[in-house]
């Protein structure tokens, strides 16, 4: 909720923004609120911008929008760092770049990833701050930003600086001074100037860093940059000092002071109270001297409860008060070896949920893996007890068409061989039998064996059917005309009964194999003078087929296994009623048999109109 009291912090912008805006922070927009946000994180208010911030991260997620969730995390995460939380600080950040990928915000990123290495830095995680720094240049590189680069290059420096590599610190900062002073942001090439003025103090070449600062602090000025003008006027402070201009350099360490303390920069307050008790103390004011080492030790401590007690235990506190010194040290070393037992009774804590997680884990995954097993087995099982049923199914059947094959190649030899030894013995009449014996006979081998082979065929993975329009009368016609002479011959009457404009979209070649078996079956169990009527008809979106015989019947026994496989015997119907229904099911269509003994048998098509296939 944003008050009165945020109002007074953050000045007019925001004053005249929530005016406009009604004074309440549900009506303010977005990006106002991001104002907002902003200028009471550079006035120094941290706990106020990050409760702004998380107003903004919650309109953000609100919109769905990815790159203003990361604007929120990352002004979250910046309030913590310069607050001195850097775990905290480190949590947003993360949070940040993940957003920033997901919207595929690539500058965001970098420079997310500038502020991740930034932060190792300052906890002296050294491997990890320049990981992020190469990855953040070679983001800001590739959009060819030179602000983002010089940005970077400037802590590198920092973080050279850290570990004593002054003269490759110097190089980089001169770099960025000179390099990208047309190009990149001012405020940038002013912290170059600082951070080189800083090593130059440390030579103790004092009139170049001099020189430096003087150019870093009117750049400072000029953006308007209070944190940087606070740091120099600071570190100003700190060069008069080992000049031995003390009166200067308490000058500019106060001037600096106020600076930090209206930003509520812990960092810069401890170093200002350093400079001015050092400044006093030269000064043989020792009173003022020890006062500000005393509020030094505050500061110090303040920014030590700020910080994670796993992550940043350790800090440099440097005091120039010797009289307090060993109470101090004492101090530090019993809250040090609290902090160890807290610590070490924290990892044990942590050790033995660990322990109780894996185990817990491990029995999960062993049951898991048990039960896993126990699926496979079983489905193994299953699957070999089919495997068996079909092997045995196809060797018997290969028995049985090898039984069925033998008979009329036999019938057909002896036929033929009677007729060859025989000819001139025979009349015309008996000549004229034995070729219709022939006839019948390779007629029935023929039928067997393109039995046999479409049945082997449709097995094959790669066997499908290709959809026409089929006339049904016309189909019927076809069937009649190629059985007609064995019809003839048995005295069996063919009758077709289907409209002209009855159609199936369905496989030609399917379906007469369909209806050729089942009309020879009839044909084979119909008596002399009996008829087989063939009939077609729609019925709700269907079309029925229906092959009628005036035969002898099926008995209810011999009718249930009439399609099983496992029933094919040589004095059974043959293969071909069962080849009839495998193919009827490939076209989506279905069987049934009505049969009375004496009385005939009905062989029932269904079709639906659109005869999709099975494959």
């Amino acid at each position: 909720m944003i008050t009165l009291f945020h109002i007074k912090k953050v000045g007019i912008i925001t004053c005249i923004i929530l005016f406009f805006s009604g004074l309440k922070a549900q009506s303010v927009s977005l990006d106002s609120l991001f104002i907002i946000a902003k200028n009471t994180l550079s006035g120094g208010y941290y706990s106020e911008a990050i409760e702004l911030y998380e107003q903004c991260l919650k309109q953000a997620r609100e919109q769905k929008d990815l790159s203003k969730t990361g604007n929120a995390f990352i002004g979250i995460g910046i309030a913590y760092d310069r607050a001195g939380s850097y775990d905290d600080a480190l949590q947003y950040y993360f949070k940040a770049l993940q957003a920033y990928e997901q919207a595929g915000n690539s500058k965001k990123q970098a420079g997310t990833l500038k502020n991740l290495g930034n932060t190792y830095r300052v906890i002296k995680t050294y491997d990890k701050a320049y990981s992020y720094f190469q990855l953040s240049l070679k983001k800001f590189a590739s959009l060819k930003d030179s602000t983002g680069i010089a940005n970077v290059l400037n802590d590198i420096g920092i973080m050279y600086m850290d570990k004593q590599r002054n003269k490759d610190a110097l190089l980089l900062f001169k770099e960025v001074a000179a390099k990208y002073n047309n190009y990149a942001d001012p405020r940038v090439i002013a912290y170059a100037y600082n951070n080189s003025a800083i090593i130059y103090s440390r030579m103790g070449l004092y009139k170049n860093a001099l020189s430096n600062y003087t150019s870093s602090l009117q750049l400072m000025k000029k953006t308007k940059e209070e944190y940087g003008i606070g740091l120099v006027l600071i570190n100003l402070g700190d060069l008069y000092n080992r000049q031995g201009k003390y009166l200067e350099g308490l000058k500019n360490s106060k001037e600096g002071l106020l600076i930090a303390q209206k930003i509520s920069s812990n960092q810069l307050i401890a170093s200002a109270y350093k400079n001015i008790a050092d400044s006093y103390k030269h000064l043989a004011d020792f009173k003022l001297s020890n006062f500000y080492l005393d509020k030094l030790l505050l500061i110090n401590d303040t920014i030590f409860s700020a910080r994670s007690a796993k992550s940043y235990a350790e800090m440099d506190t440097r005091y120039q008060n010797e009289k307090k010194q060993k109470e101090i040290m004492l101090l530090k070393q019993d809250n040090s070896i609290k902090s160890i037992q807290l610590d070490v009774e924290q990892r044990t804590r942590y050790f033995l949920v660990t322990i109780l997680a894996m185990v817990i884990i491990v029995s999960v995954l062993l049951y898991r893996s048990y039960s896993f097993k126990q699926k496979l087995n079983k489905t193994l099982r299953f699957a070999n007890e089919k495997l068996d049923e079909a092997n045995q199914s196809k060797i018997k059947l290969i028995s049985i068409i090898t039984h069925d094959l033998r008979a009329p190649v036999s019938n057909l030899f002896n036929f033929l061989q009677l007729q060859k030894d025989t000819s001139s013995k025979l009349s015309s009449a008996d000549q004229e039998k034995f070729k219709n014996k022939i006839n019948a006979a390779a007629e029935n081998v023929l039928d067997t064996m393109e039995d046999v082979l479409i049945w082997s065929k449709s097995q094959m993975e790669t066997f499908s059917a290709a959809l026409e329009k089929v006339n049904i009368n016309e189909l019927f016609e076809e069937m009649i005309s190629l059985n007609s002479a064995i019809a003839s011959y048995k005295k069996i009457t063919l009758v077709k009964n289907s409209p002209d404009d009855l159609n199936l979209q369905t496989d030609p070649n399917f379906i007469k194999i369909v209806l050729r078996n089942i009309l020879s079956n009839s044909l084979k169990v119909t008596p002399e003078g009996g008829n087989i009527e063939l009939v077609g008809f729609e019925k709700e979106s269907s079309v029925v087929i229906i092959l009628k015989d005036s035969g002898h019947g099926i008995s209810p026994d011999h009718l249930n296994s009439l399609f099983n496989w496992n029933s094919i015997n040589s004095q059974s119907t043959g293969l071909g009623l069962k080849l009839a229904k495998e193919f009827t099911e490939k076209l989506n269509g279905s069987i049934t048999v009505h049969s009375h003994i004496s009385k005939g048998t009905e062989f029932i098509l269904t079709f639906p109109c659109k005869s999709p296939v099975k494959t």
